[in-house]
């Protein structure tokens, strides 16, 4: 079991920036990315714990593999994004805002105000501070210029910043 678990924990260290980056640019719900990405892997150490360690010789194949099945499979069977009026303020985001907000209360401000933003801009967002893509890195996934991912970033970061001041 320690191999197996050995032989995982290598696969995912050397393969996480690569499945945030397909699952992020394919994905249509910023909020669906962490839970894809973490089936993704449940998928590959099942897969791992079932047939041993020595049966993945190609980890990032695998994984990138499993990762465009999840992806395939939760958009063929998804049911139009609704979320009920009354439960708005309760939609997930999956921002680690805490690190930029230290105050509670301010963080659950900057969450609200980052759902009312585009998708594109939340997955911006996520790609930039949870992931740590460059700017470079994220125009290259999501296929945008740098100069828009930036503009997006930085005037999103403005607006963060004089909502937070009043």
């Amino acid at each position: 079991m320690a191999e197996q678990v050995i032989r995982f924990n290598e696969i995912y260290d050397a393969t996480y920036k690569s499945v945030i980056k397909l699952i992020a640019s394919k994905c249509g719900n910023v909020s669906d990315i962490a839970d894809l990405t973490q089936e993704t892997y449940m998928e590959l150490y099942q897969t791992i714990c079932r047939r041993g360690a020595s049966y993945v010789l190609n980890g990032k194949g695998l994984v990138l593999k499993i990762a465009k099945r999840k992806l395939a499979k939760h958009y063929s069977a998804k049911q139009p994004d609704v979320v009920p009026i009354d439960n708005a303020d309760d939609a997930p985001v999956d921002f680690n805002i805490e690190s930029f907000v230290i105050d509670q209360a301010m963080a659950e401000q900057a969450r609200s105000f980052l759902r009312m933003k585009p998708d594109d801009v939340q997955t911006i967002f996520s790609l930039f501070y949870d992931v740590e893509l460059t700017i470079t890195g994220i125009a290259k996934t999501l296929g945008q210029s740098q100069s828009s991912v930036k503009n997006k970033l930085y005037r999103t970061l403005k607006e963060l910043r004089v909502m937070m001041e009043d």
